[in-house]
Order: C-alpha cells, then structure tokens, then sequence
C-alpha cells in the first residue's frame, strides 16, 4: 500500500470552488450504526474495527493533508475492513480520496503503478491528460449525490467515468470504469435548500447544458463536503474492444473496409490482451462456383500466403479448402514445433510460415459459413485457450463485419462487369446489341444455339501512344540489389551482435557466407545467382538465427529488429523496391487519370474506340472511322483534332509525370512514343480474349511494327530514338508525318514544344526495314 497524495483536480474548473475537508468521522459512524444493528457473525469483525478506531481519539476533527502519515494504521484498518481479509493488494485497483475532488491519498501498489511513470513520482501524460478532461462527469457525481440526498432524486443520465491506460507490457490499451463508493461523504448544506423544477432538469439531455444549469439553480459551493471517497477500478477491457468492433461494422459506410478492419484487429488485440498475437481474415466468395481465395489487402492472411506461394501444391491447398468449407471445425495447434517431420500439408504451410501457434476459427452468420478467423502468433507460449475463450463473444460481430465485405464485393465486381466489360464501350455498344439481336433471333429461327456473328469495323484509323517509364528492369535490379545488399550488411551485423552471447562456429559460417554474397550483389547479380541467394537467407541465415534465438533468449532483440525488417509491408530490407513500386504507380496513375478524363471530353466531337493497356507505364489504341458510328458523318478532320490532341497530350502527360518528381520515393522518368499510321485498317473483336485486336493479314503488320519500336535505336548508333523530356513520332513515309510536323510547328509556336525537331532514321528491325522518326523536346517552361 502506498499513502501518497495525488491531485488530478489542479486545473479544474471547479478545483478551490468547493470546501471540502478530509474526516474520517463519517466511517466511524458508519461501523458504529453497522455494528449497532447487526447479528450476524460481522459482529465480531465490526467489533474489532470499532477497538481500532478508538486508537485515535480525534477523528472528529477534519484532517490536514500534512497530516496523513500519522494515519497509516488507521487507513490499513479501512482497507482491511472494506476490502475484506482475503483480498491481495497488488491485485485490484484501490483508493481512497478527498471528497469533492479527484485527489487521492491512499491505496494498493497496483493503483499507484497504473497512475504513475517508472520513476513512481509523475503522473502519466496520457493518464493526467484524460482524467483531467472529464470535468463535467466529475460534476454531475457531485449532484447525483445531492439530488439523491436532499431530494430524493435520481438523474435521468448516466454517467459512467472510463479512462483508458496504456498497459507498458503491450502497447496496447486498457479500459477502466472507476467506481465511487460515496457513504462516507456527509454533505451539510450552507444555505436554504432551493426548490427545483425536476422536469427542466429531464429537459437537458447533454452533460455540458445539465451542468450549466444545475449550477445557476443549485451551486455546488452552497455544500460543506467532509468524510472521503472509496475509489476502485473495473477492468472493462473486454466490453469495450467488443464495442469498439460493433462500432467498425457501423462505420463500414463511411470508412474503406481495409481501414474498418485495420481498427477490428487491433480491437482483437486489446481483446486478447497480446500485442505479439496476429489476426488474419479469410472471407469466402465464390466465383464461378468455386471458392475466391485471393480477397486483396483484406485478407492479410497466413494460409492464403503460403498456401499458393509454392510451400506445397496448389491442387493439395485448393482440396483443404474444400474439405473445411464441407466441414468447418475450429482447429487449434498450440505448439507447431512438436511437429517435426509432419507430412501433414496444414503443418507444413503453417511451420514454413514461421509461427509458434495457430488457430483457425469457422465464422458463420445466419447459420451460413462466412469467413475464417486465423489467430497466430511467432512467439511460442503467447497463443493459448484463454486467449481464444475472450474472442468468443466477438465472433458473431467478425461474421457480420466480413458478410458486409463480401456483400460489397459482389456489389463491386457487378458494377465493374457493367462498365468495363458489358458492351464495352458507349461508341461500339451499338454493333453487340445488334449481334445479341441476330444470335436471339436466328435461334429462334433455328430452334437452335446459333453461332456469334464475327464484330468488325472496317477502315479506321489507328493512332497509337506509349509512354514508357526508362529503364523499368534496369531500375528493378537495381532496387532489388540495393535491397539485398542492405539486407546482407544487416545479416552480418546481426550474427556479429549475437556472436558475443552464443558461441558456435555456425554463426562464423554464416558471417562468411553472408560476405560473400555482400561482395557478389556489389559486382553484379545474375538470375540464378539471385535464386541461390534467397535459398542461403530463408533456408540457411533464417533457420540459423531462429534456432539461435530459441536457445539464447537473451538474443531475442537484435534476431527480432533483423526479423521485423522483412516485412515486405515495411521493412528496410524491401524499402528500394517498394519505392520503386510507389513511384510506377504514380506515374501510372497519373497518367491513366489523364487518359481517362480526356478520352471523355473527345468523345462529344466524335465517337471512336479508345483502349488502354498498363506495362511498366501505359499503352493505347485509339480507332476512328465511319464504321465505328454509321450514323454519324465522318470527316477527316476528326482524326485530325485526334492527332493533335495525342502529340499536346504526350507534352501534358510528360510535365504532369515531371511534377511528382518531388513526391516519388524513388526518382524515375518516362519516355513517349507515338506511331503515325495514315492508312485505315479493319479491326475485329476477339472473344476468346474479350477485345479488339487487326483483322487480316496486311493489318497485321500494324500490329508487329507496334511492338518492335519501343527500344529501337537510331540508325548506326546505341542511342536509342526515346528520350526523357522527348516525343518520338515513328513512320514510313514523309507524307504520313506532314499533318503531325505541322502539328509539332503550331505547338513550337505557342512555346508547348522546344524548336528542336530531329527528322532521324532508325535501325532496321526484324521484319521492319526504312522506319524513319521525328523527334522534338517538351518545353517545361
């Protein structure tokens, strides 16, 4: 027990407003009433209690703060009369405190650490903070005592105090409801009890008007509080992390589903009490009849990682997949290292995962399989039946969160099918409803299934654009060495660090090994050098500093710092080639916003097909001809508008991509390409892989050129004709880039384009021989 003063009340609205005074009187007539009319065996006890008081003759006098330490008898003597004989101290939370005021000056060990830091002097910030910001709840207490006392009246508002703690074991927090035992507080009132209007004080429903007008018709400072509080703490940790999931589910609305779940597991953390514990989701959509098991960032699940990543066949996970959905029991393997050489494909999945402990629980709702909830955790003896017993009253609420996400994918995927897929596009949509008319009709005819008629267009005119980010497999090896050369540099400062507390000459061969993959990633890396360099970390480095960290605890922290910077999420050792990630699909959305936003605006003029494709950066096909809308007049000077808008918007692309250069992670650029095809060619749809592609043998040639020139180079050079901060234009002949060199002049002129147009001849390609290009510079001023 600790007698120790601590003042939350200092700056207090109501703190020095009120006289309150310490008295330990009001207790003394509380035994000396209790005892005067019990018969029970508590006779006794409240005998010997009452012999204690008498100890200390002048407890009818308020005592001075200064004067506590000459009390600490009797304040054990009311701990032990109020908690009873069989309770520990170091087990609940307990204290008594001033009256009228957030002051306590005694109570158990386990209270006091809970308040104060590790020095045991200063309050916590985040605890003094929160305590201190529940004025008003501290005084509605004050008047539901009052009320009750003088007038028989209960307030119509409850008025629960919860504070929440950070448990400094777990990181996570941890939710009290304190608890004010007030019968040995005597209220005497100072002045002429005023009469009060009950039905205005209903009237208020908000904490903050009922306080505001309780204090104009009864002020607290018309009362003399003596006597003291009994406080206690309640651990409501459970009920409110099962409140805090209902609230997710209630917010799946407003919030994107990644984040509602993101909130969810860390609610199941609170739950369980475990910051090490993980959780994952499998939600269960069928497609075509058969079981979705790739569900995105959603999922964060063990079983569909490894399940599918090669640990053992695809066709041996996709049959326990079924076999749980036939029969979903929950399974819980507590301890996957008695498991040695298991041929059981679960085990085998889970112990390649890494994993002390796993469990596997069936969501259903409405009776209905919904989803699964794996519980995993690597650190051995963290998972156990207790912890799973405390996610029990959560389940029905995980169902339900995941029946609303699989609700919303389907929703999704019907959305998607209508607008990208159904029809296609608003400028062709036209020629399938008429072959769906034809293929109704001739099967009525037939009173057979007929046969699809083929979809064509016939003489349009392509215009084709790339834009290319430079050097994409250059700039992937490179981040994928840099990451590999870190990862090696950290290794081998990990095995040094442990080497001083573990003596084993494997860890001399791991520090050799590891320097010598260092120096070969600093050379170079070739594919299979690549392979066997994975191999030696997850099969060799890994196993080793796991074993090392079973045996030797002691080197849990340096193993764990390596271990966390795996994380491909998050980790340093994938940090160049996530920044490689972010940066491509920067530029690729950003491009992709660009092309999406403008192919509307251009379809007011007239309709044409627009069809993109993403590589490493993006590609696309624009087709324009009479066949695409019959009803509509076609003139040239359509395409010519196309024209002019693809090489200003390969200029607009290029600086919008030059703008993110600041925020990318990793700096890159694109190059551009377009090729000038004056001659129409048929196009035709392709069902099998659902889109346009040339029809006929002549238009095929289109189609080769366009996937040779991306790396062409110049004639009887290694300069290759794309450039950073240049539009290359490919073509055959001079009259085929006449409109497009006229195009160029007139954005020259209003300062788009730089004045320094290169006409170039281009190596030849296989197949491909005279190829010519045109090349200009973007004017970034």
């Amino acid at each position: 027990m600790k007698n120790l003063i601590i003042n939350f009340s200092e700056r207090s609205p109501i703190a020095g407003l009120l006289k309150a005074e310490l008295s330990f009187q009001p207790f003394v007539d509380f035994i000396e009433n209790k005892r005067a009319n019990d018969t029970t065996v508590k006779k006794e006890m409240l005998r010997f209690v009452q012999d204690g008081l008498k100890k200390f003759p002048s407890l009818n006098q308020p005592v001075p703060n200064d004067q506590l330490d000459n009390y600490k008898e009797l304040l054990e003597l009311i701990y032990a009369a109020l908690t009873g004989i069989t309770t520990e101290q170091g087990e609940i939370f307990w204290a008594l405190g001033m009256p009228a005021s957030m002051t306590i000056f005694y109570g158990t060990d386990a209270l006091y650490n809970l308040l104060l830091d590790k020095n045991g002097k200063a309050i916590k910030a985040d605890i003094s903070k929160e305590i201190s910001e529940s004025d008003s709840r501290k005084i509605i207490m004050l008047y539901s005592i009052i009320l009750q006392r003088f007038y028989e009246y209960t307030l119509p508002l409850k008025n629960e105090v919860i504070h929440y703690f950070i448990d400094p074991e777990t990181g996570l927090s941890k939710y009290y409801k304190v608890n004010f035992d007030d019968r040995f507080i005597n209220i005497i009132l100072k002045q002429k009890l005023p009469a009060l209007n009950f039905r205005k004080i209903e009237q208020h429903s908000s904490r903050p008007a009922l306080v505001e007008y309780l204090q104009k018709v009864l002020p607290l400072d018309a009362f003399t509080y003596e006597g003291f509080n009994v406080i206690s703490l309640a651990d409501v940790t459970i009920e409110y992390s099962i409140e805090s999931i209902k609230n997710s589910i209630t917010e799946t609305s407003v919030k994107p589903k990644e984040v509602c779940v993101a909130d969810v597991k860390r609610s199941l953390k609170t739950l369980v009490g475990c910051n090490t514990i993980e959780f994952g989701f499998i939600p269960f959509v069928e497609m075509n009849k058969r079981p979705l098991l790739d569900f995105g960032s959603l999922s964060n699940s063990v079983l569909l990682h490894y399940g599918r990543n090669g640990t053992i066949p695809e066709a041996t996970f996709l049959s326990m997949v079924n076999d749980f959905i036939k029969n979903p029991v929950p399974i819980f393997l507590k301890d996957l290292g008695r498991y040695k050489n298991s041929s059981n494909s679960l085990i085998t999945m889970l112990k390649a995962s890494g994993n002390a402990a796993f469990a596997l629980i069936p969501l259903f709702y409405n009776g209905l399989l919904t989803a699964v909830l794996e519980v995993y955790s690597a650190e051995a003896g963290k998972l156990d039946e207790k912890k799973l017993l405390k996610l029990h009253e959560a389940l029905p609420y995980l169902a339900q969160l995941l029946k609303t996400s699989v609700d919303d994918f389907h929703h999704k995927i019907a959305n998607i099918v209508n607008a990208k897929f159904t029809a296609l596009q608003p400028s062709v949509r036209w020629k399938f409803n008429e072959a769906a008319w034809h293929y109704m009709y001739n099967g009525f005819l037939q009173k057979k299934e007929p046969e699809l008629e083929s979809i064509r267009f016939e003489k349009v005119y392509p215009l084709f654009g790339a834009i290319d980010i430079r050097n994409s497999s250059v700039e992937r090896n490179m981040a994928t060495r840099e990451d590999l050369y870190y990862n090696l540099s950290l290794l081998i400062e990990t095995f040094t660090k442990i080497k001083g507390n573990y003596k084993l000459d494997l860890i001399d061969e791991m520090i050799f090994k590891s320097k010598k993959w260092l120096n070969t990633v600093s050379e170079s890396l070739t594919p299979q050098e690549e392979y066997r360099l994975n191999n030696f970390l997850e099969n060799e480095a890994l196993v080793a500093l796991r074993h090392v960290k079973k045996i030797q605890p002691v080197t849990a922290g340096s193993i764990d710092e390596y271990l966390e910077s795996l994380d491909d999420k998050t980790g340093e050792t994938h940090k160049n080639r996530r920044n490689l990630e972010t940066s491509m699909q920067m530029i690729n959305k950003t491009i992709i916003d660009y092309l999406d936003e403008a192919k509307n605006d251009l379809q007011v003029s007239y309709p044409y097909y627009f069809e993109k494709f993403r590589t490493d950066g993006v590609e696309y096909d624009i087709y324009i001809g009479q066949s695409i809308s019959p009803d509509i007049s076609f003139d040239v000077l359509y395409l010519k508008n196309l024209r002019l808008w693809q090489l200003k918007s390969m200029a607009a692309i290029y600086k919008k991509v030059k703008g993110l250069e600041l925020q990318m992670p990793r700096r890159l650029f694109i190059t551009q390409l377009i090729f000038i095809n004056a001659e129409p060619i048929d196009i035709a749809f392709r069902n099998d892989e659902k889109r346009f592609d040339v029809d006929g043998a002549y238009n095929i040639r289109y189609q080769v050129i366009k996937k040779r020139i991306d790396k062409v180079h110049l004639k009887d050079s290694e300069e290759r004709l794309t450039q950073p901060g240049k539009i290359a234009l490919v073509y055959f002949n001079k009259e085929d880039a006449e409109d497009y060199i006229s195009y160029i002049n007139f954005l020259q002129e209003q300062d788009v384009l730089e004045n320094d147009l290169e006409y170039l001849d281009l190596e030849e390609l296989q197949g491909v021989s005279g190829l010519k290009a045109l090349r200009v510079g973007i004017n970034l001023d």
